[in-house]
């Protein structure tokens, strides 16, 4: 019965499973990832996580809970935090068509990027108002931080599948707390809340809070500051993260 090394990982409270493929031939056949992706994510059958990060030599690849590609921040803070322990693990990688760079030092992962087209405009969905921002993956804003959660999923979930975004998107409520802006999440893929989205972060960032350096509070202990260097138009996300386990999935 084969098996495949795996990686349990949490940035905020956002979990990923981290898998290393440099076998050859690989030991995930090629476009079979989706699919692997949805067994790794799925909680009680699978080892249940908001996402798949997976490394084939210099290739890197991130898949959504529901088996589809996508950008990740907190996923690639996480595969940053076993660059001490894997040094075949590229600093530098396209991720979903966005190049990023990625490093671990005192503690603390980073990624650096550059959004090559940043979106933002005022928009009412589903008769709700807010602001809709785009640096690689599509966010919508929505001011007030929620006090009825079941009332704020249905609201996320219908916005998420509205007809406005043909291809879905990201749910976020917000709201300043203090120096800080505390945040929460509906994602697309996850299809549900996360305890932290770095992209929602990024896309706030860069899109409502334009001040150079935010740091954002996700409802779980915790944080990520994002650093948004207006000159360059680089971003640069820093947080901690905690590696939970290291295990043996069985591919059968």
């Amino acid at each position: 019965m084969a098996g495949i090394t795996v990686h349990k990982l949490h940035s905020s409270g956002n979990d990923f499973t981290v898998v290393l493929d440099s076998a050859e031939p690989p030991l995930i056949s090629p476009g079979r990832e989706g699919k692997l992706a949805r067994r790794l994510c799925r909680p009680h059958f699978g080892i249940g996580s908001d996402g798949v990060m997976l490394v084939r030599k210099n290739q890197v690849r991130h898949f959504d809970p529901d088996g589809t590609r996508s950008f990740c921040i907190n996923g690639s803070l996480c595969l940053a935090r076993l660059i001490p322990e894997y040094p075949e693990i590229p600093r530098s990688f396209s991720l979903y068509h966005v190049p990023v760079a990625i490093d671990f030092e005192d503690g603390k992962s980073s990624l650096l990027f550059r959004p090559e087209m940043i979106q933002v405009q005022e928009m009412t969905v589903e008769g709700h108002e807010g602001r809709y921002v785009f640096v690689g993956n599509p966010h919508f804003f929505i001011h007030g931080y929620p006090e009825n959660i079941g009332e704020a999923r249905k609201t996320a979930a219908d916005i998420r599948s509205s007809s406005v975004f043909p291809e879905g998107s990201n749910v976020s409520f917000w709201e300043h707390h203090g120096h800080s802006v505390k945040i929460l999440t509906f994602e697309r893929g996850v299809e549900d809340f996360t305890l932290c989205c770095g992209s929602a972060c990024a896309a706030f960032a860069a899109g409502m809070h334009r001040t150079g350096e935010t740091i954002f509070l996700p409802p779980s202990e915790g944080k990520l500051t994002v650093h948004l260097d207006h000159e360059s138009g680089t971003m640069t996300v820093t947080g901690e993260v905690d590696y939970v386990f290291k295990g043996t999935f069985f591919l059968s």
